[in-house]
């Protein structure tokens, strides 16, 4: 018989082995699929590298909470990137370790009131419109603290240009009354002096516009382009043809620029049938006999048609001349020369869609030039427009106006009307399906991305898709009988299609007609969108160079098209846009219930301290994105000729994230000013308190933290500069005022000198009433909003909620973060001198009354502003 001590050692080890057992039953920290696959993995969340690298989904055996997120049905929506590639982001911290709430999930189960029209009202100038929920001036708006910076720093330049202007204009010319300006002190210099140089630039480009301006008589007609049309009108249409064929190159030339803009433009843009264009240009121009120049012939029948051909033409070869890396050796012609000849084909294509009175008579070749117009002025390297303007918002409104006129929603193969036509139909039908996936891809870009999407267009994105015998969301059905390049041209374009789609279902949970939003529907559309784009759009892939030639006939002039580059391409471009949208709809959630936190921080903080964190990592992502092109990371995979397509949708998303930048730097500087102005050591009986220990550590983080966004604003601001310089102009004006802001960064004077701009607001007659006038009816803040003023930049429960773990967040992020290189010294970026001002005095008194009108009661303005 066993003895006592036996049995319970016998005991003892039974209970060793079953917790042993238990132990190895615990969960794996290896993701299932090298689990799977009996491969290494090195454990990172939410994606392994593995995963990651061959964009595929990782999945562990049980999500970490910071991976995962409940709605109120209790479905778990993952919002983790986890994307990275060898010039991207890698995100390694387990998404940041921050528990909002003591239970394992956050319930989404919420509903929000995000907009109001005071937050997108713009009155500015001689222009007045309601802007998208994340446009650029609404984002500035609905930030607090960046409604307080923008007026200050527009303000403060109205007025140092108004008291400059004074002093010009003073007979007596007392050079002290230029010196006795409230804003000529070292501390509180004027940003004017750092945007001379584009002022400059700006006088010249305002003046060589008014030269260019299309002459009265084009437009002073009561008649219309037809067969037979009024003599005096004939004689117009002459002249222009006339005017065409003094411009036009050489044949062997244009069949470059057509063979460029094929190669080039074309895969981006895909609003026209080739062959249809080749075969329809050919019928209106011949070669004259002796000569290699073009002689045009548009006076036969269907002159109309004939004129929409011409004009078409005259746009392709425009947008090819405007491409800055256009091998310009195959050509023997300057750059310059090229720009000036682009310029004028695009005055006189606009002049010939006039005539045609295009929105009365409406065609397919009207919208099809008409969109062509459109990209030709946003490509132009020398457009000022810093973002999408509201007239170009309107263009394409209109113009999408104009599709629904067309029909171009429907699937043109049941127009059956068109069956006995002795012209081919499958090439029209094409056409047709072009324009409309075309318009949308531009929709995309400058309006859903913004929120500016509606039900009805979303209707007829969907709609498009469904007109088919596979009862297959997808039009590549209708592409079996194109050429093969287009065949796989339109399978990553019908991917492009989707991704809209489904941009578009969040944007409308996001800024809902009904005023009110539901979080949980937010929540699950950014995950379907989420995953689609991680899956579709890999940013694995632009660390591959291979490549794949298709070479097209001789209607497409013999063009060579590399069909993998042109994916990585557009991969590139979406990923943009994703992580752009998806920060600024981060960020306002954040500044949502940052709000909230300030009534109620019991119930809100946990989303504060959720969506804070989410839209700093789309920050991160896409500041990312955009350095590396900006220092050429991706020259290996992305052909030079086709950075045309993104130089200036890189420089619109550089803006975004300088704002981004500007609203984490305001948050940081007024939390380190009311932590330092409330540090327990200054109080008799807090001096050996823990919360001394505190306020130093939180100092030294948010001191970290500023220092961090410091570089990522510097390393923003050079590598734009060091690329673009002032090639590209609106982003050039940008950069010159990011200097000014680095300038106050460096100094630490950024609260300081916005806070110094309210004071004389509030506190003096220092500013004028007429620039009072303009920052109100442009930023909506004024001297009489005194409350939120103070709130703002005084009031610690403003910034409550911004602090503790949230703070070392912030930090842990930034520090792993590789958006700018640490090792090399951030050097400082030069300001002029208070005695180096010469240039600027001499050129407003040389355009006075240019100037005048930008303080007069005309209410003109700086671009820059």
């Amino acid at each position: 018989m066993k003895s006592r001590h036996a049995i319970e050692g016998t005991h003892q080890y039974k209970m060793s082995l079953q917790q042993k057992s238990l132990r190895r039953q615990r969960r794996s920290h290896v993701c299932i699929t090298c689990k799977n696959q009996k491969l290494r993995c090195d454990r990172e969340r939410p994606s392994c590298s593995r995963c990651r690298r061959i964009g595929r989904d990782c999945v562990y055996e049980s999500p970490t909470p910071e991976e995962t997120m409940t709605n109120h049905g209790n479905k778990e929506l993952s919002v983790t990137s986890g994307i990275s590639t060898d010039g991207s982001l890698e995100n390694n911290d387990e998404f940041h370790n921050e528990k909002p709430n003591n239970s394992n999930t956050l319930q989404f189960d919420e509903k929000l009131h995000l907009w109001n029209p005071k937050d997108m009202y713009l009155t500015h100038g001689y222009q007045t419109f309601v802007d998208f929920p994340y446009g650029t001036h609404s984002i500035a708006q609905y930030d607090p603290y960046l409604r307080l910076f923008c007026p200050s720093i527009h303000g403060t330049t109205l007025a140092d240009l108004q008291s400059r202007l004074e002093f010009i204009l003073d007979e007596s010319k007392n050079p002290e009354a230029l010196s006795k300006s409230p804003f000529k002190t070292l501390e509180d210099i004027s940003p004017l002096m750092f945007i001379e140089d584009a002022v400059v630039k700006w006088v010249d480009k305002t003046n060589s516009y008014l030269n260019s301006q299309i002459p009265l008589e084009y437009f002073n007609t009561m008649y219309t382009i037809e067969d037979r049309m009024h003599p005096s009108l004939m004689a117009v249409v002459k002249q222009i043809v006339e005017d065409i064929e003094s411009l036009l190159v050489s044949k062997p030339t244009i069949d470059k620029l057509l063979k460029d803009f094929y190669e080039n433009i074309y895969p981006y843009y895909p609003f026209i049938e080739i062959e249809l264009f080749d075969q329809n240009l050919s019928k209106i121009y011949t070669e004259v006999l002796g000569s290699s120049r073009y002689k045009i012939n548009v006076f036969q029948e269907n002159i109309r048609f004939n004129l929409e051909i011409l004009t078409l033409f005259l746009l392709i070869l425009s947008i090819t001349l405007n491409n800055p890396n256009l091998n310009y050796t195959d050509y023997n012609t300057p750059r310059e020369n090229n720009t000036i000849l682009s310029k004028k084909l695009l005055t006189i294509s606009k002049k010939l869609l006039f005539l045609l009175n295009g929105f009365k008579f409406t065609t397919e070749n009207i919208l099809c030039c008409s969109l062509y117009v459109f990209v030709a002025e946003f490509l132009d390297p020398a457009n000022p427009d810093m973002h999408i303007a509201h007239d170009q918002i309107l263009t394409l409104k209109c113009l999408t106006e104009l599709s629904y006129t067309l029909g171009l929603y429907e699937e043109p193969s049941q127009f059956t009307r068109y069956s006995n036509r002795t012209e081919s139909n499958y090439r029209f039908f094409m056409f047709r399906r072009k324009l409309w996936i075309g318009l949308q891809s531009l929709i995309l870009e400058f309006l859903s991305a913004d929120g500016g999407c509606n039900e009805v267009n979303h209707r007829y994105l969907s709609n498009f898709l469904g007109k088919n015998q596979q009862i297959i969301p997808s039009f590549m059905e209708h592409f079996h009988s194109a050429s093969t390049f287009d065949r796989q041209l339109f399978e990553i374009h019908d991917s492009v299609y989707h991704f809209h789609i489904l941009l578009n279902n969040v944007m409308l949970d996001c800024t809902s007609n009904s005023q009110e939003q539901d979080l949980s529907k937010i929540m699950e559309s950014l995950e379907r969108l989420k995953k689609f784009t991680f899956r579709k759009f890999p940013l694995s892939k632009l660390a591959e160079i291979e490549s794949y030639t298709i070479i097209g006939g001789l209607q497409w002039k013999n063009a060579r098209f590399d069909i993998e580059m042109i994916e990585r391409t557009i991969i590139l471009k979406i990923n943009m846009i994703f992580f752009s949208s998806l920060m600024n709809i981060f960020n306002c959630l954040a500044i949502y219930f940052e709000k909230k936190c300030s009534n109620n921080w019991e119930k809100y903080e946990r989303f504060y301290l959720f969506f804070f964190p989410r839209g700093l990592d789309a920050y991160l992502e896409v500041a990312t994105l955009t350095i590396n092109y900006l220092r050429g990371s991706f020259s290996s995979s992305i052909s030079a000729s086709h950075e045309y397509f993104l130089n200036k949708s890189v420089a619109y998303i550089s803006i975004k994230i300088i704002s981004i930048q500007l609203s984490y730097l305001l948050r940081v500087s007024y939390k380190l000013d009311m932590v330092k102005k409330n540090e327990p050591s200054t109080y008799m009986f807090f001096q050996e308190s823990s919360n001394s220990t505190n306020a130093v550590s939180e100092i030294t983080i948010l001191s970290s933290t500023l220092e961090h966004i410091r570089g990522h604003v510097y390393s923003i601001i050079h590598s734009t500069l060091e690329r673009y310089d002032d090639f590209l102009f609106g982003i050039y004006q940008v950069m010159l005022m990011g200097n000014y802001v680095y300038y106050l960064l460096e100094h630490n004077i950024l609260t300081k000198t916005t806070n110094e701009f309210w004071r004389k607001i509030l506190k003096t007659n220092d500013i004028p009433i007429k620039i009072l006038d303009k920052i109100k009816l442009k930023w909506g803040l004024g001297k009489e909003d005194q409350n939120v003023i103070n709130y703002y930049t005084e009031n610690p429960i403003s910034l409550s909620s911004f602090n503790g773990n949230l703070l070392k967040t912030v930090e842990h992020k930034l520090q792993t973060a590789d958006v700018y290189d640490k090792l090399l010294s951030v050097s400082n970026i030069p300001y002029p001198s208070f005695h180096e001002e010469g240039t600027l005095d001499q050129l407003l008194e040389s355009n006075i009354d240019l100037f005048s009108t930008i303080i007069g009661d005309n209410l003109g303005e700086l671009p820059i502003l």
